[in-house]
């Protein structure tokens, strides 16, 4: 992707003085996505956004103004994004193939819950390399966002500006969560087997999923995944569920098929 070797530019640590609304709505709206929201408290709307709860309150008000102002702000990114596909009134067909490459655009970023489905296991790999060489003694703390800021240019072509869009921008490692990024892109690789597995029993699921019809998929997760609970291992539930333990390749012909 991008030649390895070179270094980064020196950063700042710490996180930025000032922050950025822009960028603070967008991780609200990423925690409001993950969770709901009902269920996404303020301590994890303070965390994603990496402001204290009065400093919180007084940008954006209570939670309920904070959900609000992250829905008016996708609202307006999505029409000016279709305003811009439209300014020089393209035929349907045309509009339509801009509209895709629109959706499935790869931009490799700083920040993981901002990241595309491509470059997102990038920021997987990073988090769980560094969490084995902290484990390993191979990388003292110290030195861990100078490792960080060259994996992020050796693996994404991106230069870290300060500590706050680099090593500090997730809460887990501070909390005692060592292991806990690799889960997520074990469950996106999974996910990849269990539709193709309800896909093969439900031959029009696409179709129904497009008529916005959930009911025969719920009913397929709750008959092969969610029955089974925490009775078995999760590569035995994925075994049972699908016919083989986790695979990689079903998900990188995904991302080939969706992205090539």
């Amino acid at each position: 992707m991008v030649q390895k070797g070179a270094k980064p530019a020196a950063t700042r640590r710490g996180r930025p003085r000032e922050y950025d609304p822009e960028r603070a709505l967008a991780r609200a709206a990423k925690a409001f996505w993950k969770h709901g929201y009902a269920a996404t408290s303020l301590d994890e709307l303070a965390a994603a956004t990496g402001m204290n709860r009065p400093s919180l309150y007084a940008a954006f008000g209570d939670k309920r103004d904070l959900y609000l102002k992250t829905l008016e702000r996708y609202r307006q990114q999505s029409r000016l994004a279709t305003l811009a596909l439209l300014a020089d009134d393209p035929p349907l067909r045309v509009f339509l193939q801009r509209f895709y490459a629109a959706v499935h655009a790869v931009d490799p970023g700083l920040i993981r819950i901002e990241a595309d489905e491509v470059t997102y296991g990038m920021h997987v790999m990073l988090r769980f390399e560094l969490e084995q060489d902290m484990v390993e003694g191979r990388v003292e703390l110290k030195d861990l966002p100078q490792v960080w800021n060259q994996k992020m240019w050796d693996y994404l072509g991106v230069e870290v500006p300060d500590d706050g869009h680099g090593v500090l921008q997730d809460v887990h490692w501070s909390s005692g969560s060592i292991g806990y990024f690799s889960t997520y892109l074990i469950g996106t690789v999974a996910s990849v087997q269990i539709w193709e597995a309800a896909m093969r029993d439900l031959p029009d699921l696409e179709e129904q999923v497009g008529r916005g019809e959930f009911a025969p998929l719920r009913e397929w997760l709750g008959e092969h995944v969610h029955a089974l609970g925490r009775k078995f291992s999760p590569q035995e539930t994925l075994r049972r569920a699908t016919g083989s333990t986790i695979e990689a390749q079903p998900y990188l012909d995904y991302l080939r098929g969706t992205y090539a």
